[in-house]
């Protein structure tokens, strides 16, 4: 089943000087899509894009066959509901506690209003150390931690795909391989991949395929390596 394609789709980050031209990329079911890039922005963008969290300046992008509206926000709600997006820019609201930012996640994409954390978020945060930190602000995390805390708000979503970057990056030994059994498990369920890593561990279990970004072009099997983008 195809979930995401992208057709003449173009994206630009003035801010980073980052801009992505006349992309088509297209991604199944189950699949596992290493990204390799000579920049690491590129990489950020178009992790950033497919998260909807930056708009296409041209071009057609589309989930399950139809395609996304983007003049309006509420219209991407039930694909943002459906893409996990665990990258280092993601963030918190910064004044409510980690628990309650967990709750808005449900609250926001499921419309209901629980009193607690769901049994599966509580067994997660147990097993990842989180649930002694509940009640602080994210401020009073640690990089891991934090990170730790996007991972399990990414979860609550049950994702058709997870975008990460960089995952070995900000865990510890224990966590990142708490982070691959969860994510196998996911991938059983058919959960699609795309990533940027570091470790050749991760992309050899996880890739089924690699698309390399060269000069703001998608390019499927580029330049040989795997997934290491040139820091910039």
């Amino acid at each position: 089943m195809q979930l995401i394609k992208l057709v003449n789709y173009s994206v630009e980050s003035p801010l980073e000087g980052s801009c992505l031209r006349d992309v088509n990329f297209s991604l199944n079911r189950g699949e596992g899509v290493s990204v390799v890039a000579d920049v690491r922005h590129d990489v950020r963008l178009f992790m950033r894009g497919l998260a909807s969290l930056v708009y296409p300046a041209r071009g057609s992008f589309f989930f399950r066959g139809k395609e996304l509206d983007f003049s309006d926000y509420r219209n991407l709600l039930g694909y943002k509901q459906k893409v996990g997006y665990v990258a280092s820019d993601a963030s918190f609201i910064s004044n409510l506690s980690v628990q309650d930012n967990l709750m808005l996640t449900v609250n926001y994409f499921e419309n209901r209003f629980p009193m607690r954390l769901s049994d599966d978020i509580m067994k997660l945060c147990m097993q990842f150390g989180l649930d002694a930190r509940l009640d602080l602000r994210p401020s009073c995390l640690d990089p891991e931690k934090m990170r730790i805390s996007v991972i399990i708000r990414e979860i609550c979503k049950r994702p058709d795909i997870l975008l990460i970057e960089r995952p070995k990056e900000f865990l510890g030994t224990a966590s990142y391989d708490m982070f691959k059994s969860v994510l196998r498990s996911f991938v059983n369920k058919g959960v699609a991949l795309i990533f940027y890593t570091l470790d050749e561990d991760f992309f050899r279990e996880f890739s089924t395929r690699r698309i390399w970004i060269e000069d703001g072009k998608v390019v499927e099997n580029g330049k040989q390596g795997i997934g290491v983008a040139a820091c910039s």
